[in-house]
Formats: structure tokens, C-alpha cells, sequence
């Protein structure tokens, strides 16, 4: 309904090449100066400038040009290296018979350029180089464990993934169940929604909703650990998955993935990521990128880019029907930390999409299988308390949308990726002190 909302504003601003701004007055009686106009100018998700917008005298159903006062001046002062916006909003004057005064008609984000709001990361393919960090090596039959600086990695020789990896002493990634991966590994499905049945039928019939991780011996070279996982479904096709894990002196942890495609493909994949779970412990987000509220890669306009905090437990949306919910697009950065703000910080090559839950998707899909209460509270019957529970993260580098194929047409093309073409991309993970440090 915000996504709706939005695209159905009545007032639409847009920013010419000359700087000048338009307004767009889509009312069809109502002329656009019976509402209050602000602006403000945002950098890396901070407000630093606010003011009005001069009286938009522009009739029903006509364009015209508006001032945004002070503007200007306010982006003169500003810092270009940093990501800029200008969010500019229309409210009511008055108390009206469907809204009391101060309700806001309309809303608008534009983008005035400048840096990604983060240290942006090269791609996983010739990226410059660091000076090499000195790594300490223990290794046993099951196991290869590398220390640098304060930050331990264990991997497991049976999955070549992380099966426990500690940043400043506390412990963000851990195994806790024998056979159930932390560490960051490839996925590509998702708990599907309503609007899925145009592709659900093909995913499934494809084999990855149940995917294997077959590794090959874990290699480790000057400052990197270098694990090459064939990530196989049932039915013949997979991923080839390549990462390598390259340590810094200052404990951060840079993972250069590429994944290629192999076999059939599906006609499409709902998504194309990195899953792990963090410590119950990590239970704040702070992040930057669309919120505050969900959003898909074709629900996301009305979803403006800013630095958001809120919890896990209340990411999850609680839909009638059980089904995929909560997820983040154009995440330039996200930290996880615990009460006294130790935790974790992600960065990337490119702004991912973030879901952050309590619940795996598997826990969700099987809520609503028949025979089952369709509702959360199948869910949470059998789920520990929240302080127990794992923190399930996703990090996509690909998304799929969420199309209207319920009751219309299935996911756009624009809105889709090509399954069988190979991705490459950067994370990094770097520990974050908290204020008990």
C-alpha cells in the first residue's frame, strides 16, 4: 500500500538538466499551492539542509516550474564526495474530512549524485591490491583455522565453508548444529509469495530448493584462503561457487566471489546470494540503503534511500498467508551489532539486497504447506525464545520481483536476472567495537 501510494502520487517533482525542478500536478480539480512544500538535502542518509518549497502555483492537470528556497546555497556548502539526495514532500494546510493537517499527499527522492554513501569495494575481478597480511595456520583432519590480527576463521574441510568466525573476541558466526552451515554460502530460493506461481512450479522441478555443497580441498596463499564449492541441486544443474577469502591487519575479512551457472536453468531464480547466520546476540540493524519499511527491486520507489536502525524481530511482516517478507534493496552498507554496540559491519561491490529474520525460509514455506495454520503463529509455536534464536541474513547480489501474477501478469523482464549467466561481486566483513571496547 506505500508502494502504491507513491506511484499514485498526484504530485510528481522532477529535476531538469538545468538544475531547475518541474512540478507535475496530476490533481484534477485541486491546484498544487492548497498544500505545504518542504525539501530537504540529505548525505550519506544525514539530513544536513531543510527548507520550502515557494508556492507552487501550477493548475489541475498542468506542469510548471517550483523553487525549492535555499537549496542551492545548501548544496554549495555540502560535500559532493558524499551520496546525495533532496527528499521533497507536499502536506496538507488544513484539516481536511479525510486527513488533519500536516498529512503528506505526496513524496519524492531525487538523486543529486556524488559518492555510494560507502567505501565502494572493486568487484571481485581485479581488484588492487593490499600489503599482504601475516596469517597464522593450524589445521587438522576436519578443520583449517587462520588467525589474523584478532580475527580467527574456522573452515570446515567437509563443506569449505566458515564454520565459526571470531572478530575482537566475540564470536559472530558459530556452529551450533553439526551439518547446518553458518558460514556464508550460495543460496537462490526464496520462501515464495503469492505472486511466485509463475516461476514456482519451474524452480521447483529444477532441483535447487535443495542444494549440496561439495568442496574442493581448501587452498591458502600469501594472505588468502581460496574455497571452490560446487553448489549442486538434485536434478543436474548448479553453481559453481569460487571464493576467496582474503584477510587484512585490521581484521576485516574481504570475500571475492564469483558464481557460475552450470546445467538446465529454471526460467527464473527468485534470488542469487550469500545466506549465514550471525550470532542471536546481533539483534540491532543499522543500515543504508531503501527503507524503513520492505521493499522488492519492483516495490522499491516509494522506499527512499536513508540511514534506517531497527531490530530483527522487527523486520518480519506478519501476512496472513505465510510467505517471503521483509527484504531491503540497495543496501550500500548494514551493521549488526548487540547491546553494546560489538557486532559486525557489511560492505560491497554494489548495494545488495538485506533480509534479516529470526526465520529461515524453510520455516516459513512449511507454515503455509497444506494441512498446516496458515498464519506466524504455526512459525513461532516451535521456534525458541527470540534470545536463542540465530540471526538468518541474507546478502543477495541478485533479485527477482515480486510481479503481480496472483491476480495479473508475472514478474517484468526488467525486474528479472538471467539465471545462467555467471555473477561476480565483493563482500567484506568488518568487526565493529562497541562502546564497553
Amino acid at each position: 500500500l506505500i508502494e502504491v501510494g507513491h506511484v499514485h502520487r498526484n504530485l510528481v517533482v522532477t529535476r531538469k538538466a538545468t538544475g531547475e525542478f518541474s512540478l507535475w500536478n496530476r490533481f484534477l480539480f485541486t491546484w498544487a499551492d492548497e498544500f505545504k512544500g518542504r525539501w530537504q538535502l540529505v548525505e550519506n542518509g544525514v539530513e544536513v539542509a531543510s527548507g520550502r518549497i515557494a508556492s507552487a502555483h501550477v493548475a489541475p492537470l498542468s506542469r510548471g516550474d517550483v523553487t525549492l528556497d535555499g537549496l542551492d546555497a545548501a548544496i554549495a556548502k555540502g560535500d559532493d564526495k558524499k551520496e546525495r539526495f533532496v527528499n521533497v514532500s507536499f502536506a496538507t494546510m488544513r484539516d481536511m474530512p479525510w486527513a488533519k493537517a500536516g498529512w503528506v499527499v505526496a513524496r519524492e527522492q531525487i538523486a543529486l549524485g556524488g559518492g555510494r554513501g560507502a567505501t565502494a569495494l572493486p568487484a571481485a575481478d581485479g581488484r588492487a591490491r593490499a600489503p599482504r597480511a601475516p596469517l597464522s595456520v593450524s589445521e587438522t583432519a576436519n578443520t583449517l583455522t587462520v588467525a589474523c590480527g584478532n580475527t580467527v576463521a574456522v573452515f570446515s574441510r567437509k563443506s569449505g565453508l566458515l564454520k565459526r568466525l571470531s572478530m575482537k573476541g566475540v564470536d559472530v558466526l558459530k556452529e551450533v548444529s553439526p551439518g547446518v552451515p553458518v558460514g556464508p554460502h550460495l543460496t537462490c530460493v526464496r520462501a515464495f509469495v503469492d505472486n511466485d506461481k509463475w516461476l514456482k512450479d519451474s524452480f521447483l522441478a529444477s532441483g535447487l530448493v535443495r542444494l549440496g555443497y561439495h568442496p574442493e580441498p581448501l587452498v591458502v596463499t600469501g594472505d588468502c584462503v581460496k574455497a571452490v564449492i560446487n553448489v549442486t541441486g538434485t536434478k543436474g544443474c548448479g553453481f559453481k561457487h569460487e571464493c576467496t577469502y582474503r584477510f587484512s591487519p585490521d581484521g576485516s575479512l574481504t570475500l571475492e566471489n564469483t558464481v557460475t551457472p552450470y546445467g538446465v536453468m529454471p526460467k527464473a531464480l527468485p534470488r542469487l546470494g550469500l545466506t549465514m547466520r550471525l550470532d542471536p546476540a546481533l539483534e540491532h540493524i543499522k543500515y543504508y540503503g531503501r527503507g524503513p519499511w520492505e521493499n522488492y527491486i519492483d516495490r522499491c520507489t516509494g522506499s527512499f534511500v536513508g540511514l534506517y536502525e531497527s531490530s530483527v524481530t522487527e523486520q518480519y511482516v506478519d501476512y496472513v498467508r505465510p510467505q517471503d517478507n521483509g527484504y531491503k534493496s540497495g543496501v550500500r552498507w548494514a551493521e549488526f551489532t548487540d547491546g553494546a554496540g560489538t557486532g559486525v559491519r557489511f560492505e560491497a561491490s554494489e548495494p545488495l539486497f538485506m533480509q534479516a529474520l529470526h526465520f529461515g525460509w524453510e520455516d516459513i514455506f512449511l507454515a503455509r504447506h497444506d494441512g498446516w495454520q496458515k498464519h506466524t503463529l504455526q512459525i513461532r509455536r516451535y521456534a525458541p525464545p527470540v534470545a536463542q534464536r540465530d540471526v538468518i541474513l541474507n546478502l543477495d547480489v541478485r533479485q527477482t520481483g515480486l510481479g503481480g501474477a496472483s491476480v495479473g501478469p508475472a514478474t517484468m523482464e526488467k525486474y528479472r536476472f538471467d539465471p545462467s549467466k555467471p555473477v561476480s561481486w565483493t563482500l567484506k566483513i568488518i568487526p565493529k567495537a562497541g562502546t564497553e571496547s
